[in-house]
């Protein structure tokens, strides 16, 4: 079996990068034949040389402007050259939904093609702002006229970049339900999918990729502080974080934020009294990855705040690898692995007082806190089995 994978990017450590580098090699060890198609920005000699030892046949991708990728020309003959030299059974994409330009040549060519989307753009042209009782679909559907209708453009979108994104939503929205078969990670976010226009009989849902062994020589400890970590996205639950600091009695909290807006984050939810009386600290985001982790593996348990049927989460399963307990809203992958005092703790989406009692249970109940940790680390080496995860592909990629 030989696949040419197709990442959106692949040399850094954020997570979608994290994520397409631990593929290769899930796919490589499970006996699939790999070329690799990606830019080349931010490869380093060591990264080029583990494609080596893979066995994976590496072809640089070019950079294409927006006019090249509009007339496609270029492109394709690039495209062209590397399908006749590899000969792939399947080409996977990963990443973004849209500017998969090269899915064209596919189906002109009926080449097959796998689609793994990271991402959730056109799901809610406000991002799911303000709606913690759960999303609305009506963009995902395709809908022209209800964002309009509901009044959801944001002040500054003007109606010449929604009609451009419309466009582009549409020509996205061919390229996916195209595919042979779609990727997800729960049964939620193939159901989003499927409002998306996705055959439900073209879905596969894999078990969570990710590196077990990523934080080999890191040492755990119970810290004094529940950590706030991830993207700061409205759909990734951020907004609701100043409640749920100001309403936990007696837990104290760590983020991690960006450092050229967490002064305004602070500000703008008054969370002065909070930073000043040592009940909230604040990290800059901006250092390494292995930092990062370190505050993960000091910290107390891990708030995941997201309320939509989100793709697989980094911060969740760096949280379960180091055996901290997380406190999540029952939406997407959440509500199918975890059970509320067992292995996590989980609330029904929206509710931001059960929310903060979860945490207040966890500071507070020793027993508690050691059973959840415990089980965390269960669902961590279940969700990371690799005879599961070689099964299910293989299955997958037969059919």
């Amino acid at each position: 079996m030989k696949v040419l994978f197709v990442p959106d990017s692949l040399w850094g450590s954020l997570s979608g990068h994290r994520s397409s580098q631990y593929l290769i090699k899930a796919f490589s060890s499970a006996n699939i034949e790999m070329g690799v198609y990606a830019p080349t920005a931010n490869m380093s000699e060591d990264q080029y040389e583990l494609l080596k030892h893979l066995n994976c046949k590496y072809y640089p991708r070019s950079e294409y402007n927006y006019k090249q990728q509009l007339f496609r020309q270029q492109i394709d003959q690039e495209f062209e050259l590397i399908i006749n030299d590899f000969k792939p059974d399947y080409v996977l994409y990963v990443g973004t939904i849209k500017n998969k330009v090269s899915i064209d040549y596919c189906i002109k060519n009926k080449i097959k093609y796998l689609y793994l989307p990271l991402t959730t753009e056109f799901y809610c042209i406000k991002t799911f702002a303000g709606v913690e009782t759960g999303p609305c679909y009506d963009c995902l559907k395709g809908s022209f006229t209800a964002p309009l209708v509901k009044k959801c453009l944001p002040s500054n979108y003007s109606m010449i970049n929604f009609l451009k994104d419309k466009a582009i939503e549409s020509l996205s929205r061919k390229r996916i339900i195209n595919a042979h078969k779609v990727i997800g990670y729960s049964h939620d976010q193939l159901s989003v999918l499927e409002c998306f226009g996705v055959d439900r009989a073209k879905t596969i849902k894999l078990p969570v990729f990710f590196d077990p062994n990523s934080a080999s020589g890191i040492r755990t400890e119970v810290g004094e502080r529940f950590l706030i970590l991830g993207q700061f996205l409205t759909a990734k639950g951020w907004h609701l974080i100043p409640d749920i600091i100001k309403n936990t009695n007696g837990a104290k909290f760590k983020a991690i934020i960006p450092e050229d807006i967490a002064d305004k984050f602070v500000r703008d939810n008054d969370l002065g009294f909070q930073i000043e009386s040592g009940a909230l600290k604040i990290i800059d985001y901006s250092d390494t990855h292995e930092s990062l982790l370190q505050e993960v593996a000091k910290s107390r348990g891990v708030l995941i705040p997201s309320y939509y049927p989100t793709t697989g989460e980094f911060t969740m399963m760096e949280a379960l690898m180091l055996r901290k307990p997380v406190v999540v809203f029952d939406s997407g992958i959440h509500r199918e692995i975890f059970m509320d005092g067992k292995n996590g703790m989980m609330v029904k989406t929206g509710d931001l007082q059960g929310y903060c009692a979860r945490i207040e249970a966890l500071n507070n109940n020793k027993i508690l806190y050691d059973s959840i940790a415990s089980g965390a680390g269960q669902l961590f080496s279940e969700l990371t089995c690799f005879q599961t995860f070689q099964r299910e592909i293989n299955s997958a990629l037969i059919v």
